[in-house]
């Protein structure tokens, strides 16, 4: 399988969400990656006593909670030292206790083993070095108080602020039986692959018992990149239940100190609603509107549905150099046998650049709910390619900007001043002929100076050709604002076709004073900009209209301008 485009998205102190391979759809649940340790421990009449040991390296604080489904028992937690920490002494340590009696279970995209109610204790405090922590659980109270009470499971959680962290997820929360599943575990050390680390997959299914999963790192099979810290593998179930994930990511820091990261999630294999059916499937571009262009890449599968509903489907596909690119489609069906399609438009296969063959990976088909998107059935490894399309095969629109400008002054009457500026937009046409076109040149204060025509020839394919105007030297002189001038109000027309860009381009940097004609402007209030500027902001009053602020000139001292008000 090739690499997965979902790779780019981890960083080990945010919050991470992924996209299915083959689909890229998002992940059921936002997972964190956390520096944790996780325990499911049992106590009995005959064991009324356990611990969990934790290995923690460095870090700044820990937190230990317990979760249990009684209210009585009693925790104690040891230091690397032997430093005892419970509800009464936890303060010496600079840390705080609480505990709190939950009527719900807790909010968690993680498995969580036990009944929905129960006690919650949490100690946290300052670390108290790298080492092993041990929690000591008593529920002896428990136990005396009911004799009848039977066996009782115990949760318990360390974690810290180490940026050691990991996550165990799967693609997806409920699948159909025979699917497979894409089960991953991620190891990273702040945003990078954690160094020295090994990872333990394991997988208990509805009936047990647990199976040991080999998970890689290789950019191979299921794992989208080599040594990107994401340990991945596919987990085929068998039957309809609930399926326990644990990773367990074990390691050494760069100065040797040892680390263990424990964490767990579920999913659910179901029957299925529908499954790609008999026959071939196909990849190719589709002309819509018949005039040789490609409007759409498209994948045509057949389809056997077994309950009503509505249906998407998603293919990954890669470009030559491995990009990817998604296509998708929805449709709504009843139990039988058809077809469904999943299309990725030209513009966006145009966005990247790369002409064909494209190559359909790996195909999804999902049941869209209201309320929730699974998958129902996967094909990985499809390897189907298209033919060798070029970009000019793709539909395109009939005129577009190249985003090419290129200008110059020019010195018509060679007294060193400029009498026009030349300005050339890149433009690509599909369809050859005469065409016309117009734009103004507007300036740094967002006023226009002058407006330019012109015409010319283009042929029609993928070439860059350009349209050139010239714009009045003397009138930009005048104006007295230095550029960068903006290009816009563009209009195009002809062969059949128009373009209308309200912004088209910006020239380089040139100032007022080398056209002809330069006036330079007034800038009384000594803020660097030219008061006609301040003026076209609405940062001042000129109502004899000689651009100047009003306030710079003294009382009668006014002229009207030739064209001002009276």
């Amino acid at each position: 399988m090739n690499a997965h485009p979902w790779r780019a998205a981890l960083s080990s102190l945010i919050w991470l969400v992924l996209c299915s391979p083959a689909a890229a759809q998002e992940l059921d649940a936002t997972i964190a990656l956390k520096a944790r340790e996780s325990f499911l421990l049992r106590v009995a009449p005959d064991v009324q006593s356990v611990q969990a040991q934790a290995t923690v390296d460095t870090c700044t604080r820990v937190t230990v909670d317990i979760y249990a489904i009684v209210e009585g028992v009693t925790t104690t937690v040891h230091g690397p030292l032997g430093q005892a920490i419970d509800s009464t002494t936890i303060a010496n340590f600079g840390g705080e206790y609480f505990e709190q009696y939950y009527p719900e279970r807790p909010a968690s995209p993680f498995a969580w083993p036990l009944p929905s109610d129960g006690l919650l204790q949490s100690f946290s405090f300052p670390s108290l070095g790298p080492g092993v922590y041990t929690v000591t659980i008593d529920a002896s109270p428990v136990f005396l108080a009911n004799p009848a009470q039977g066996q009782m499971p115990l949760f318990v959680v360390v974690t810290t602020d180490s940026d050691l962290q990991a996550a165990t997820f799967v693609m997806s929360s409920r699948l159909p039986v025979g699917t497979g599943q894409i089960v991953c575990v991620a190891a990273l050390n702040g945003a990078a692959a954690a160094a020295n680390s090994s990872v333990a997959l394991t997988i208990r299914g509805p009936d047990g018992p647990n199976v040991e999963v080999v998970a890689l790192d290789d950019g191979i099979s299921a794992d989208g990149a080599a040594g990107d810290g994401i340990y991945s593998a596919v987990f085929v179930p068998d039957e309809a239940g609930e399926y326990l994930v644990r990773g367990i990511v074990t390691g050494t820091t760069a100065a040797g100190i040892a680390y263990r990261r424990v964490d767990s999630c579920k999913f659910s294999a179901v029957t299925q609603d529908a499954r790609f059916g008999a026959g071939a499937i196909t990849f190719q571009g589709i002309d819509d509107n018949a005039n040789t262009y490609i409007d759409r890449l498209v994948v045509t599968a057949p389809v056997e549905v077994f309950i009503a509903g509505d249906y998407v489907l998603s293919g990954l596909i890669r470009t030559p150099t491995g990009e990817p690119l998604v296509a998708r489609g929805t449709a709504t069906f009843q139990p039988g046998v058809t077809t469904m399609e999943a299309s990725i438009g030209a513009a966006q296969v145009i966005a990247h650049g790369e002409a064909g063959p494209y190559t359909l990976v790996e195909l999804d088909l999902s049941r869209s709910l209201p309320e929730d998107e699974y998958v129902v059935d996967r094909l990985l490894d499809l390897d189907l390619e298209t033919d060798p399309y070029t970009m000019l095969e793709f539909e395109r629109p009939a005129i577009e900007l190249t985003g090419t400008i290129i200008d110059y002054g020019v010195d018509t009457d060679n007294d060193g001043l400029w009498n026009r500026l030349v300005v050339r937009i890149g433009v690509r046409c599909r369809v050859a002929g005469n065409y016309a076109f117009s734009c103004d040149l507007g300036d740094s204060c967002g006023e226009t100076i002058v407006f330019a025509t012109g015409q010319a020839t283009f042929t029609a394919g993928a070439s860059e050709q350009f349209a050139q105007v010239e714009f009045d030297g003397d009138l930009i002189g005048r104006r007295g604002v230095d550029g960068f001038f903006e290009v816009r109000n563009l209009l195009m027309y002809g062969a059949s076709a128009s373009l209308i860009i309200g912004h088209a381009g910006q020239t380089g940097s040139h100032t007022a004073a080398a056209f002809e004609c330069y006036v330079p402007l007034w800038d009384c209030n000594d803020n660097g900009v030219p008061d006609a500027c301040d003026l076209a902001a609405g940062l001042g009053t000129d109502l004899n209209y000689d651009g100047v602020f009003d306030e710079c000139c003294p009382p009668g001292s006014w002229t009207r301008v030739v064209g001002g008000p009276e």
